[in-house]
């Protein structure tokens, strides 16, 4: 102490630690597509590196160009070409960039994909997967948030039926809430949510979620595979 006047000052000394030791409040787990990684194994990372190393990058995405060919005509351009990106709805790699970006710090990873990474073919987020990612989660202790990036991925009763399942585990284990997304962005969306989710007979289950409307945009783009494009000629 810098003392300046005179007079009497009591100083406490600490002879023991403190009780409660800091630790971390908010630990989300992330259940949802991978490219690689330990499937069904929750894994808890503390940076995007990390994420990066054990569970690989973002499914590189199709896209088409739709080009407008040259014409003598002076008022016209020369020529116009417009990319057209139809992303598939694998969201976890971009959940992860966010969270990082805004100042995220450790949390668990629960990949549902195959070895092989993301589903080919008809790219689908199948329920029953993610239902088995949500039941690893429930051996965790340390997670506190559930988050599903790929949920808008399903029909909009199924993603909810998800919701309910997550929501019965924060209920049951009482440590834990569920953040959820509205599916789809008519003007019914919200309606449909209200309907479907939390309607069980404990009403204590809602206090155990969240949901957020209207979406938010961000600045991030899609990563895309330049050697996968549909040209076409208008």
């Amino acid at each position: 102490m810098n003392y300046k006047t005179p007079g009497v000052y009591v100083e406490e000394i600490a002879k023991f630690p403190p009780s409660v030791a800091q630790v971390e409040t908010a630990i989300p787990a992330f259940i949802g597509y991978t490219a690689e990684g330990p499937r069904n194994e929750p894994t808890r990372i503390s940076s995007m590196l990390e994420y990066e190393t054990l569970f690989g990058k973002a499914k590189a995405e199709a896209f088409s160009l739709t080009e407008v060919p040259a014409t003598t005509t002076p008022t016209v351009k020369p020529r116009a070409v417009t990319a057209t990106l139809a992303p598939s709805p694998f969201k976890m790699y971009y959940a992860m960039q966010m969270y990082f970006a805004n100042g995220g710090g450790p949390c668990y990873i629960v990949s549902v994909g195959s070895a092989v990474g993301y589903p080919t073919g008809v790219d689908a987020v199948d329920l029953d997967e993610l239902k088995a990612g949500l039941a690893t989660l429930e051996k965790e202790d340390e997670p506190t948030l559930i988050v599903f990036p790929d949920a808008e991925g399903l029909d909009g009763l199924k993603a909810y039926d998800l919701y309910e399942l997550a929501l019965d585990q924060a209920e049951l284990l009482k440590d834990r809430f569920v953040i959820m997304d509205v599916v789809g962005n008519t003007a019914d969306a919200v309606k449909d949510f209200r309907d479907n989710v939390g309607s069980g007979p404990s009403g204590e289950r809602l206090k155990y979620g969240a949901a957020y409307y209207p979406k938010l945009e961000t600045v991030l783009t899609y990563s895309y595979d330049p050697t996968v494009m549909i040209a076409e000629h208008t």
